[in-house]
């Protein structure tokens, strides 16, 4: 009588029966000596495919349902700032004062730099402000975009590396590089560029104001702080366009291109074509002696195409509030051509923006 704990014994041939069933295995996938040359093609296109979908699988998974990475580090870093509002656990530490020399010999931040931005400068160097949509909030009450922004000497770096410079297919909010955010040097348009996560992370739910007017009067302030002071801004355009000049029969409008307005014609040029695009008009005036800020994401309604936001900041005396209610759909607003060839209807003659 066999014990429960007695192993069994192998039968003759049962381990050289395993290890031809493996080879055969390995035979039928990958190729072989004395395979024929069409055999050879058919594994290597075989190998080829399931390599393709395993990698598609991936980065389908991260950008539909996120990488828990992103959502850790959202909530650690905006605790971090949160909780710099004390930065030294005493009460009557301001936040908002500005560091008027370094706080040590080595210089270690930069001059002016307002105290509540120092735990995320000590953790990177690379940080220009924090970008803030209040009251857009999941139902956590936790606001959907509420990131550190950062700038680098490139456009590309924080498209695949997150906040602490690791690689991440999800980035990280940035400034454009052209011109440096700085205590001396701001550019008269901040153009800042952030992933569209399908998972709702980063820019995604910049898409949400595509719902009508309502939405965007609902939610028309947007918060920018730099490092050296803070700024809000009223949203007054948005607007959908392509990359490349074969997407439209209109000028392409390199609106990435429009950060500093040398001349009155020079902002004349980028407002007159956010307005000609924009889905809404509003009360919001603007002129080019005022500050502004765009916010840029990918879209999903053709290839190559982009989600734009433009915010003008709020004038001396001037609240958001006071615009909610004057938000209205723009009835002549420009879609790109290749929305026409992609979803039908008559596009109407037009030329361009009227300067």
């Amino acid at each position: 009588m066999a014990m429960l704990n007695e192993v069994p014994r192998r039968r003759a041939g049962d381990e050289a029966e395993s290890g031809s069933f493996f080879v055969r295995k390995l035979k039928s996938l990958f190729p072989w000596k004395g395979d024929s040359k069409k055999e050879i093609i058919r594994k290597a296109v075989y190998l080829t495919a399931l390599l393709v979908l395993a990698v598609s699988a991936k980065d389908l998974y991260i950008y539909k349902f996120g990488d828990q990475k992103v959502d850790e580090t959202k909530n650690e870093l905006t605790e971090i700032f949160n909780s710099s509002n004390n930065n030294d656990g005493s009460a009557d530490s301001d936040s908002n004062e500005p560091i008027d020399v370094p706080v040590d010999d080595s210089g270690k931040y930069p001059v002016g730099m307002l105290r509540k931005f120092e735990k995320l400068y000590d953790l990177n160097n690379e940080i220009v402000g924090w970008i803030n949509i209040p009251g857009f909030q999941n139902d956590k009450g936790e606001d959907y975009i509420n990131y550190p922004v950062l700038q680098t000497s490139d456009n590309d770096f924080y498209l695949t590396n997150d906040f602490y410079k690791e690689p991440s297919d999800a980035g990280a909010v940035f400034a454009d590089y052209h011109e440096r955010l700085t205590k001396d040097s701001v550019p008269d348009n901040i153009i800042l560029y952030g992933h569209n996560m399908a998972s709702g992370t980063f820019f995604n739910r910049l898409h949400e104001y595509k719902q009508g007017p309502e939405f965007v009067s609902e939610h028309n302030l947007i918060k920018f702080d730099s490092l050296y002071e803070e700024g809000e801004y009223v949203i007054f355009g948005a607007f959908l366009i392509g990359v490349y000049e074969y997407q439209d029969n209109v000028p392409l409008f390199a609106y990435h291109m429009c950060y500093d307005f040398e001349t009155w014609d020079d902002w004349n040029y980028w407002y007159k074509n956010v307005m000609y695009r924009s889905y809404y008009n509003s009360g919001v005036e603007c002129d080019e002696n005022d500050e502004y800020l765009t916010l840029s994401t990918c879209s999903t309604e053709f290839d190559s195409s982009r989600w734009v936001i433009a915010a003008r900041k709020l004038r001396d005396g001037e609240t958001a509030e006071q615009y909610k209610g004057t938000y209205t759909n723009n009835e002549k607003y420009h879609r790109p051509y290749v929305m026409y060839q992609t979803y039908g209807g008559i596009e109407p003659d037009s030329d361009g923006p009227d300067y």
